[in-house]
């Protein structure tokens, strides 16, 4: 089980080693504590990191006996103010099944974990952002100019695909803005982190985290603050991935390992390179490289990641809270629209791949086949889970079938001029 950290532990002015760690004590702490595990526990880090663990089986029997189990280990926790002030002002929102089934998922079911996290998560939210914001959830018009500033810098941000188990992929790049107070970069990953949970297979499947690190400028307070406010956050931390390029960032990077619990500490990979080996390595664990906000010389962009912000602000302003927001697309869906992004999406590679399937008989049919069959492979993406998602001004949206029957069949008419080009060209 994972290590109990407390709000106060979180806390930018507490806790933090007067001294940074050395590499070679983390790696000592890290064979003592790997030798503690037991034979399945080991198993489950090395398939948490490989994408392979086999997802719990969320039956509604599971779901209202883990609630109610879930409501008693609460009432146990004695210390938990901050959690009974938010619970009194508005007891409807503290105890809405889909808000409290995030921290279930993030802990595997296990009840007094997901106490123990909810409630430091309520005692840290009320530090962030006050009283009066704690029982409610946040908006980018509760975060204040330097929030905002550290928001859309492109510090934190998140790719616009999943994995190859289909986890969502979060990159910190703590590089970036380390002249602004570290409460300023928790208040925003706070709110990027809650908004990217409400995504329902990221709580199902979890995330993966990569960290990357350029030069020797890295904010010290973030690098022992941030890995432990991920803590307290309801998801289910995979993997984290920290990628350097400079010896003299050993010290910073240790100092991370070492500010988490043993079973995320477990889950760390570090990467030490150059940029280009850096992003190899990552290949190997099923990571899209492809979607990373990076040039080939590995400078970051952040110009999308401020378009999905913009987007996502217009959301918030028009719509009711819990209003659907698809943040970026699953790894069955297919992505209709031009561009890389839609060109390399794994959805879109294998619906590519199925119509190519069909090309002959396609060709062979009749217009009302033709219809039948295109349909027919709509019906198959949908089956396994896939959508057929075009993006708009404030975010992805699903095409209704007509609309995904007319890409298709437009694919089936690509193909066929592609090879009348490829055989008149020999």
């Amino acid at each position: 089980m994972e290590d109990p950290m407390t709000a106060t532990d979180i806390s930018p002015s507490d806790g933090i080693p007067t001294i940074d760690p050395s590499p070679d004590s983390v790696d000592a702490l890290l064979s003592t504590e790997l030798y503690e595990l037991s034979l399945i526990e080991r198993d489950q880090v090395l398939e948490d990191i490989h994408g392979i663990r086999a997802e719990v089986t969320e039956t509604p029997e599971l779901i209202a006996s883990s609630l109610e189990k879930l409501e008693g280990e609460i009432k146990q926790i004695r210390s938990k103010s901050e959690y009974d002030y938010a619970y009194a002002i508005d007891p409807q929102y503290m105890r809405k099944p889909e808000f409290r089934l995030r921290f279930l998922k993030a802990t595997s079911f296990d009840a007094k974990a997901a106490a123990n996290k909810i409630v430091n998560h309520f005692a840290l939210k009320t530090e962030l952002f006050g009283k009066d914001k704690v029982a409610r959830d946040i908006s980018q018009d509760d975060l204040d100019k330097k929030d905002l500033e550290c928001l859309l810098c492109g510090y934190q941000q998140v790719l616009p695909v999943r994995d190859r188990a289909g986890r969502g992929v979060f990159l910190f790049l703590p590089y970036l803005k380390t002249d602004l107070d570290i409460k300023h970069k928790l208040r925003s990953l706070f709110y990027s982190m809650m908004v990217h949970l409400e995504d329902e297979e990221i709580q199902k499947k979890g995330v993966v985290s990569i960290v990357y690190l350029v030069g020797s400028q890295i904010d010290r307070q973030a690098a022992w603050a941030e890995p432990r406010l991920m803590s307290i956050m309801p998801m289910r931390e995979c993997a984290v991935h920290i990628c350097y390029d400079n010896v003299l960032l050993s010290p910073i990077v240790a100092l991370a390992r070492f500010a988490v619990g043993t079973l995320t500490r477990l889950r760390m990979r570090t990467n030490f390179g150059p940029f280009q080996d850096c992003v190899d390595g990552l290949m190997t664990y099923g990571i899209p490289t492809y979607a990373l906000p990076f040039d080939e010389d590995g400078k970051a962009s952040n110009e999308d990641h401020k378009i999905y912000w913009e987007k996502r602000r217009q959301h918030e302003r028009r719509t009711t809270r819990g209003a659907k927001f698809i943040a970026f697309p699953g790894p069955n869906d297919v992505l209709v629209g031009r561009g890389k992004l839609c060109q390399n999406h794994i959805g879109s590679v294998r619906y590519r791949s199925l119509v190519e399937k069909y090309k002959d008989r396609y060709d062979r049919s009749s217009n009302f086949d033709k219809t039948a069959i295109a349909f027919m492979i709509i019906k198959i993406v949908k089956e396994s889970t896939g959508r057929f998602l075009k993006e708009d001004s404030e975010g992805w949206i699903e095409v209704d079938d007509n609309k995904a029957r007319a890409k298709t069949s437009h694919l089936f008419r690509t193909l066929r001029y592609s090879q009348s080009a490829r055989a008149m060209s020999n």
